[in-house]
């Protein structure tokens, strides 16, 4: 039911954190999550984007990662390395906000409600929460993880709630 993860740590956490600095854990791709960061996430209901935009958007972020690469200089790919992620976020956000086909179930107050209680639920256990805003067809929330504990997941009772509204069961 969802799909896509963006995650957007902020600018002088890019800049500054050092890879030993970084919790490393693998499940189906590597993570590396910067100790002591907050963190901008963002989910978004499979199907509220088309393929074809999904795709657009991969292949040019592809060309310019590897335009990046080429730049002689650390500083300056840093620098066009993170105004490259905020880009491709805020165009994959700006096409999920003007995207008007595809499921928009977060518009419906008890699905809304269920999102609601599963993000204050994890508050001050697996993160602190800074801020969050739900869309019809996709979620921001913005925390810092609290020490020793990996980013929020376990999102199979939520799914759950959220079916039996969906299907009335």
């Amino acid at each position: 039911m969802l799909a896509h993860l963006h995650l957007l740590v902020s600018d002088e956490a890019h800049r500054s954190t050092n890879i030993n600095n970084m919790v490393y854990y693998k499940r189906n791709l590597p993570h590396y999550q910067p100790e002591g960061y907050s963190y901008f996430v963002t989910f978004r209901l499979v199907g509220s984007l088309p393929l074809s935009v999904i795709n657009k958007l991969k292949n040019d972020r592809e060309k310019e990662l590897e335009e990046i690469l080429n730049i002689k200089g650390q500083k300056l790919k840093s620098e066009k390395y993170f105004e490259s992620q905020r880009n491709y976020f805020s165009k994959f956000d700006g096409f999920l906000d003007k995207n008007k086909k595809g499921p928009h179930w977060l518009k419906n107050e008890k699905i809304t409600e269920i999102v609601k209680k599963a993000i204050h639920k994890r508050d001050k256990i697996e993160y602190d929460l800074i801020a969050y805003t739900i869309m019809p067809n996709h979620v921001h929330i913005a925390f810092t993880p609290i020490v020793d504990r990996d980013l929020p997941t376990g999102q199979a009772g939520l799914f759950r709630q959220i079916i039996k509204v969906l299907f009335n069961n």
